[in-house]
């Protein structure tokens, strides 16, 4: 794999988002329900693990259609590493790739670094073709956040999916343990089809604690007709643990209205 992978050069054109901006957050990081519920959505770079049966040891190697590297080592012995980096591959044909090349010992794929390419919409300000997000696993901060600042209040992501699946009778049992987790916008880049644009091109850093109209206008495009998606206005917290002082940030969640940690 090249030493540049996507989220390298984008990061090179733009800095990632500074924690005051709003930012759009995928709430279910398990690909089984990613190629089912968005299957066009193309990727530049993915990264993630495989789940495999119970016994299986997967070597290393490298599939034919799009070189997806398989077999990485992870901490955790019932997963194995995955990587992506070329040409746009949608999620519905990267998962029936890794599933064609495992077969029976493929069990379940999570991803925790994906760089999504998402159209633009026709009544966009920006005059852009498309975008290239960068979108990282966050993991579960509910629980420590609650005994650090005292706020009972913040939700715990991962229990608001579980009932929405439910609701909608798509939960398994097996989804216990996988479903840790958000993923979280952290840089944008546009494409005006003939360069990369960075962020500072077309959207401003709020002022007089207003984000401007561009940021918002690219959040609810990101996330429309996408039930499992959801916009996050930062709250900033300050607090003191052990005689240090303690910053964080946790999320309002528009459609939702609830607070949650990621």
């Amino acid at each position: 794999m090249s030493e540049w992978t996507t989220e390298r050069v984008i990061n090179k054109i733009s800095k990632p988002y500074p924690l005051v901006f709003p930012t759009t957050f995928d709430l279910l990081p398990l690909m089984s329900f990613q190629q089912v519920l968005d299957p066009d959505l193309s990727l530049h770079q993915f990264v993630g693990s495989v789940s495999i049966s119970l016994g299986s040891k997967i070597d290393y190697f490298r599939t034919k259609d799009h070189d997806i590297e398989i077999g990485i080592n992870t901490s955790n012995p019932r997963e194995t590493g995955i990587k992506f980096n070329g040409e746009a591959l949608t999620q519905k044909a990267l998962w029936n790739e890794v599933l064609d090349n495992l077969g029976a010992d493929f069990v379940e794929l999570n991803t925790t670094l994906r760089i999504p390419i998402v159209k633009a919409t026709p009544k966009s300000q920006f005059g852009l073709d498309s975008f290239w997000l960068v979108q990282k696993k966050r993991g579960n901060f509910t629980r420590s956040l609650r005994r650090r600042f005292g706020l009972y209040g913040i939700n715990n992501a991962y229990l608001t999916m579980k009932n929405e699946l439910k609701e909608k009778g798509m939960w398994k049992k097996n989804y216990q343990h996988k479903l840790r987790g958000v993923l979280k916008t952290t840089n944008a880049v546009g494409n005006d089809g003939k360069k990369l644009v960075p962020w500072e091109n077309f959207l401003e850093l709020p002022t007089n604690h207003r984000f401007p109209p561009a940021i918002n206008e690219l959040n609810d495009s990101l996330v429309t007709g996408k039930w499992w998606a959801d916009c996050g206005v930062p709250v900033r917290l300050l607090g003191a643990a052990n005689s240090f002082d303690v910053e964080a940030v946790i999320y309002m969640l528009k459609t939702r209205k609830i607070l949650i940690a990621a």
